[in-house]
């Protein structure tokens, strides 16, 4: 991609486009996935309130998901966050720079997706040994 914005003929108007459809397209992709995983927490929040509600003994899981609340408020957090800093960025510098940073703040809210995602599974095994 970064290539992309060294090709000849491209005003720094279209480069600075190019960056801003980047930065909307993922946004977009990224709110989907950190919602997908809140969805994905609710429903093992609920879950292990049914275990708990059953007697069986569900402090492991309690912790996890308080660590994986904590991560996926984060990604939240960078998400909302994440629009009027590309912008800020955009507006600011070259497209190629603007691109890298904004290229960063992405790979950031990512791994917050996956490492919430990470400990969805976590917490699912964890349920399948209580069940």
């Amino acid at each position: 991609m970064i290539a992309l914005f060294a090709l000849p003929g491209l005003t720094q108007a279209q480069s600075s486009s190019l960056v801003a459809n980047y930065s909307k397209i993922m946004s977009e992709r990224l709110a989907f996935s950190l919602n997908r995983n809140a969805r994905l927490y609710n429903s093992l929040v609920n879950k292990s309130t049914q275990l708990e509600r059953a007697g069986k003994n569900i402090s492991a899981i309690s912790a996890t998901l308080a660590e994986t609340k904590i991560i996926i408020d984060r990604g939240q957090k960078h998400l909302t966050e994440f629009p009027s800093k590309a912008n800020d960025l955009t507006a600011s510098s070259t497209a190629q720079e603007s691109f890298l940073a904004i290229r960063q703040l992405v790979k950031e809210i990512i791994g917050d997706i996956r490492l919430s995602y990470a400990k969805i599974k976590e917490i699912k095994l964890l349920i399948k040994k209580i069940e």
